[in-house]
């Protein structure tokens, strides 16, 4: 008697198929998507916006509170204007996603510098660390 649950030679031979679709689908798709322009999705979820023009720091005329390490020259800046001390709750949670970012670009850090920016009364920069 022969077992019927046994795979046979024929359903093997779908297994390199489906592996092969299973990886190179997604390649193909996408590849169709960046060289056609078609079955992009027209909705896009970006949660920031641009400033456009660019706004140049030395333009806001800031009075530096602390001296930044090194030179900022080439270098992002990542800015949190706040009213007061940042005494508040939502201020220190703001600051604390900068770090959080700072954080989470690893080895590319160094690129960024972060900055909390008084607008109460004269505007004062404080480089944070």
């Amino acid at each position: 008697m022969t077992d019927s649950s046994a795979p046979t030679k024929k359903s093997r031979r779908h297994i390199p198929i489906l592996l092969f679709l299973t990886a190179g689908l997604p390649v193909i798709l996408a590849s169709i998507m960046y060289f056609t322009g078609s079955l992009v999705p027209e909705a896009r979820n970006n949660r920031g916006t641009l400033i456009l023009p660019t706004l140049l720091v030395e333009k806001l005329e800031l009075q530096l509170q602390k001296k930044a390490d090194g030179d900022v020259k080439g270098k992002w800046q990542l800015i949190v204007f706040g009213q007061d001390d940042c005494g508040s709750k939502q201020c220190q949670e703001m600051l604390h996603n900068t770090r959080q970012v700072n954080i989470a670009l690893g080895r590319e850090a160094g690129r960024v510098v972060r900055r909390y920016v008084n607008i109460g009364g004269a505007m004062m920069a404080t480089t944070v660390e």
